[in-house]
């Protein structure tokens, strides 16, 4: 594997520095419009907003004589709320938001600075054609509702501005290659590390899962302690109950293999539990997504062990809701077809090392039903990926950490890539934005 070339990373830190703080901060804000608490307390401030503005205007006004004329009236009050608050909404509708502002600025700027609705409520009420509208910012201060009439073209101009940013950023990272993993900078699959990801907007964790012999699922690498990087003795996982694992310092030794790596005084082997609410709790606000590896193998593990860990794993992910964030991999094909057979809708990648990208492993592929096909990235090409491509899969290759090989394989076609050095990837993939 390639090794990171420093002086190309930090000149591309300081040439991107302004722009990325800035791209950062909004693609932050995008998380976090997107999550579920923050779309009820949007939706909801909306609900109430409209509905105290309705109310305050029908306290000081008479009733439209039209039905149709005070419906209009109280749609009126949510396009107040999405005047003002729009440009927060989640991004999922900022669409909605963008042809509100088109829409109200040729309004403005055809009708003599007013607005059409307020036009169409005048004359469908028979009130004056001078009359302002009575939303809730007009009824609790006339001369500042006066003074954002004055304002309110070149204030939504810059608005709609910042909203095709973010509309940007949001698009543009959907269409980027994807960065998972996590181990070079904190010790391989351990809290700290994923803290770290997340913390550096990486979207999609990737791990390792192993069982106990208590049949509790834990996230490590090997099928016993590796004592390079844990403390004392060794034994294999599946003959260790959870808390005898939980006893192992696994933070404390640097990974002769990752110079980089930070140590982490005390640092355990997590179960996927704790992982789950760790993100669920301290990370609501961001769509966090997983892919997760079933780490048995053919000459090890029995028929009955893998069904048993797939089975638990998928009661697990349906226990926390994480359908549809979550894509379970492996090496092992039986461990996929369980998947598959336990529930089709989740979404597989087929790992494959040392193994030839041909025809025999396309149909394979195809027979475990996978989305994703996840190859050393030694095994592909562009021709390689452009025809896993044509058979509708999705291209993974893994474990990609020198940026000459990420630029290649960018150039390839990928849909992402898994590494050590996450975030170092992501700085400088956005020289590229």
């Amino acid at each position: 594997m390639g090794v990171l070339n420093q002086k190309r990373y930090k000149d591309a830190q300081n040439n991107l520095l302004c722009k990325y703080i800035m791209l950062h901060y909004i693609k932050y804000l995008n998380n976090f419009t997107d999550s579920a608490v923050y779309k009820v307390l949007f939706f909801t401030g909306g609900i109430l907003f409209s509905i105290s503005s309705y109310l305050i205007q029908i306290n000081g006004e008479k009733l439209c004589p039209s039905f149709w004329g005070e419906l209009l009236r109280i749609f009126h009050h949510l396009i107040v709320y999405f005047l003002l608050c729009g440009y927060l909404a989640p991004t999922s509708i900022l669409w909605v938001t963008c042809i509100i502002y088109g829409i109200s600025l040729i309004s403005w700027t055809f009708f003599n600075k007013k607005c059409i609705l307020t036009i169409l409520e005048n004359n469908m009420c028979k009130l004056s054609k001078n009359r302002a509208f009575h939303d809730l910012l007009f009824e609790l201060s006339i001369k500042l509702s006066n003074f954002f009439v004055k304002i309110r073209t070149p204030m939504y101009i810059v608005i709609t501005i910042f909203i095709f940013l973010r509309l940007y950023v949001y698009t543009k990272g959907n269409n980027k290659v994807e960065i998972q993993g996590a181990r070079g900078n904190y010790p391989e699959n351990t809290l700290s590390a994923f803290r770290y990801a997340i913390e550096n907007g990486i979207d999609t964790l990737e791990l390792d899962l192993q069982m106990t012999k208590d049949k509790e699922i834990i996230i490590y690498h090997d099928k016993q302690i590796n004592t390079t990087i844990c403390s004392h003795p060794s034994a294999r996982i599946k003959d260790l109950t959870l808390s005898e694992i939980q006893k192992y310092d696994c933070g404390s030794k640097q990974n002769p293999n990752f110079p980089q790596q930070k140590i982490v005084v005390g640092e355990r082997i997590p179960s996927f539990k704790e992982l789950i609410e760790m993100v669920q709790n301290e990370y609501y606000y961001k769509s966090i997504k997983m892919n997760v590896e079933i780490k048995t193998e053919q000459h090890v593990d029995t028929d009955e062990e893998v069904y048993e860990f797939t089975n638990k794993l998928i009661e697990m992910i349906k226990q926390y809701n994480l359908q549809n964030k979550i894509t379970i991999q492996s090496f092992d094909t039986r461990a996929l077809e369980y998947v598959k057979q336990i529930d089709s809708k989740i979404k597989t990648s087929f790992v494959i090392k040392n193994q030839p990208i041909n025809d025999e492993i396309i149909q394979l592929a195809k027979k475990l039903n996978v989305q994703i096909i996840s190859p050393d990235y030694h095994l592909i090409d562009k021709n390689i990926v452009g025809k896993l491509k044509q058979h509708g899969f999705e291209v993974l290759p893994w474990t990609i950490n020198d940026f000459d090989t990420l630029t290649q394989h960018i150039k390839y076609g990928v849909n992402g890539i898994i590494t050590d050095y996450p975030k170092q990837m992501k700085d400088y993939l956005s020289q590229q934005m």
